[in-house]
């Protein structure tokens, strides 16, 4: 059984990437299979001759621009999935849905005794706040890591529900593209509001979580 060292390591990371594979969590993916595929062998081998055997195995010879962006569909499945399912979880136990209840109060009470401008403006922090920052820390690990498949769509399902319900933020209002009244417009406020924060909620869950992940097989790899 042979032990990878860290530069043979990032030898198989360089060639990924040399190969095609742009985001380095799908490089890390592989490297650390085709480590572990390299590791589970008995006897003794040659590094560059194993290492091209478990390429023809694993079928990754050649370019490999195809196989990144098949990964590229099957993370945003797999993310999709979390996130609905996240999200449905909200109302699912006790555990869950007292936060969502008491959240959903207390902006209740907001809503009721505050002037429509001050309600505005909390409108807008409870769901722009997290968008910024999660926007700043996208950013600094992209520059950091450089592209993220997982990232990326974690990042994207934060801001999904924003990029779907702007319009009921921005339409209807007075001598808006609907005309409501001020206090139906509040109201439509208030219901987008709640359900924009639940859903960035979940996607802020599968972003963090992802973060966690991927920075440990990192410094499992490169330890």
């Amino acid at each position: 059984m042979i032990t990878l060292d860290k530069e043979q390591i990032q030898f198989i990371d360089k060639y990924l990437k040399d190969k095609g594979i742009g985001y380095w969590d799908i490089r890390l993916e592989m490297t650390d299979h085709i480590a572990c595929e390299m590791e589970s062998k008995s006897g003794s081998y040659d590094f560059q001759t194993l290492f091209m055997q478990i390429l023809d195995q694993l079928g990754w010879r050649g370019d490999l621009k195809a196989y990144e962006k098949r990964r590229l569909r099957l993370i945003n499945k797999k993310i999709r999935k979390k996130y609905f399912s996240y999200f449905t979880g909200l109302f699912t136990s006790i555990k869950t849905l007292t936060p969502v209840v008491f959240f959903v109060f207390a902006y209740y009470l907001i809503f009721q005794n505050f002037s429509s401008k001050v309600f505005n403006i909390i409108s807008l922090m409870l769901f722009g706040l997290p968008i910024v920052y999660f926007t700043i820390h996208y950013a600094y690990m992209s520059i950091k890591f450089k592209k993220s498949g997982y990232l990326l769509y974690g990042y994207f399902y934060i801001i999904f529900s924003m990029l779907m319900s702007n319009l009921f933020y921005q339409l209807p209002k007075l001598g808006g593209a609907f005309e409501v009244s001020e206090v139906v417009r509040q109201n439509i406020i208030f219901f987008t509001t709640i359900f924009n924060v639940l859903l960035i909620f979940s996607g802020v869950k599968i972003y963090l979580e992802t973060t966690r992940q991927y920075k440990n097989l990192q410094n499992k790899l490169t330890s």
